[in-house]
């Protein structure tokens, strides 16, 4: 009796030491991170091998450039406003990374996200209340860059994009 006694408390003990997530696990970015070739410091993290940040994060750094975009938030209709070419109104919860390194759990978020008024199709989480999106899809539906240097294992965001267009005769 005093057995079995044991190894259910010890299955219990070991049990309750692990984390249970109501979505899915967050881990912070390892990644060093540009804006503009300007070295930034965000709360961001890796989630199913993909990069996210916090949107108000994003439109802050990017404001007063030409991917500058404003967000609103709608509570009673659950919806997130963009509108890109707009300033962006800081909030005073920019740019705040926190010291710890812990696994967050990320929730799907159901807030609908609207661009310049349409629907757009944004994966976003929410982590500790804040939403945070895929960096690249922000970059292609709001008009700034992504890069990935492998050799520094740098993100770097920049506020337009630099396409390469093929001219006549090369």
């Amino acid at each position: 009796m005093k057995k079995k006694l044991a190894l259910i408390l010890t299955a219990v003990m070991t049990l309750s030491a692990v984390p249970v997530y109501a979505g899915v696990p967050a881990a912070p970015t390892a990644s060093k991170v540009t804006v503009n070739g300007a070295p930034k410091a965000f709360e961001a993290y890796n989630i199913n091998s993909n990069n996210y940040f916090k949107l108000r994060d994003i439109a802050y750094v990017l404001n007063g450039t030409d991917a500058s975009f404003s967000v609103g938030w709608d509570g009673a209709a659950n919806s997130i406003a963009l509108v890109k070419g707009e300033a962006y109104a800081p909030t005073g919860s920019e740019m705040k990374v926190s010291d710890t390194k812990d696994i967050k759990d990320a929730v799907e978020s159901t807030s609908a996200i609207l661009i310049d008024g349409q629907k757009a199709a944004l994966k976003a989480y929410t982590i500790k209340g804040n939403n945070y999106f895929k960096l690249r899809d922000l970059g292609t539906a709001l008009g700034f860059d992504v890069g990935w240097d492998n050799a520094s294992q740098t993100i770097s965001i920049r506020s337009s994009f630099h396409r390469k267009t093929a001219s006549a005769g090369v």
